[in-house]
């Protein structure tokens, strides 16, 4: 593909300015044996007057299994400009599945994921190694008892070196659904911000809605508080959504 397009001179005085950006990508996906293979790429240049910039993000996945999924991930992306230059490269390995152990409380059973991670991430001059291991369990608790819907706990450790240090990461989760589309979360996890190397513990409640007797629609409140060193964040998040259909052939979201 390519695209063109700019600002033309007006008697204000605003300069003329011409952009341009050609890309290719592509996607594959193909079978192999009992795996599947999975690929995708993107090629792209962009042009802004006398300056340019070229952009990467090419992936490829290779992952199978049925009770005991797995999966193999390498990635690689970035864009070089004269101002700034970025680019990234990943390599992932993870595993879930079903255990097979179900409480007696429960009707479902316990599942872990389990997974590995290392990134290299180049910033101008800057670089940057990033290595996890990481291991999630979700346990349901009790199901289909009175005022208990489902009640499930999820449990995260996360081991990270980081920019030369090493963090302990963790993290507490739990859903009350006490009744059907109506349903309490909450959150405790201590965690570092987006490979920065400063760590924080986060806290967060919400109530979730999703009412049988209102087809479509989905609402949640969250209250969040973060702290990260010396910051403190407080935020509430309130989300709704509405989809229903106007007759045979249209759909309308709110």
């Amino acid at each position: 593909g390519y695209t063109f397009g700019g600002a033309l001179a007006t008697p204000a005085g605003l300069a003329a300015t011409g952009q341009g950006r050609w890309h290719l990508a592509g996607r594959l996906r193909q079978d192999v044996g009992s795996a599947t293979l999975s690929a995708r790429g993107l090629l792209a240049t962009r042009t802004d007057g006398n300056d340019s910039a070229d952009y990467h993000d090419l992936a490829l996945t290779l992952g199978g299994g049925e009770r005991w999924r797995w999966q193999l991930a390498a990635a690689t992306g970035g864009h070089q400009a004269p101002a700034a230059t970025s680019h990234q490269a990943l390599l992932a390995a993870d595993l879930a599945g079903d255990t097979g152990l179900v409480l007696p409380t429960a009707s479902q059973p316990i599942r872990l994921a389990l997974g590995a991670e290392l990134r290299r991430l180049r910033l101008g001059g800057a670089r940057i190694i990033a290595r996890d291991l990481h291991a999630t369990a979700r346990v349901p608790l009790l199901q289909d008892r009175p005022a208990v819907e489902s009640l499930e706990l999820d449990l995260g450790l996360r081991q990270s070196w980081l920019a030369g240090r090493s963090e302990q990461l963790w993290h507490v989760a739990g859903r009350w659904e006490f009744f059907p589309g109506l349903a309490l979360r909450g959150q405790v996890a201590r965690g570092i911000d987006d490979l920065a190397t400063t760590s924080g513990t986060a806290r967060s409640l919400g109530l979730f809605l999703s009412p049988a007797f209102v087809p479509g629609f989905v609402a949640s409140i969250d209250w969040r508080r973060q702290a990260a060193g010396p910051a403190r964040i407080a935020a509430v998040d309130v989300a709704a959504l509405w989809r229903g259909r106007l007759g045979s052939a249209t759909q309308l979201t709110i």
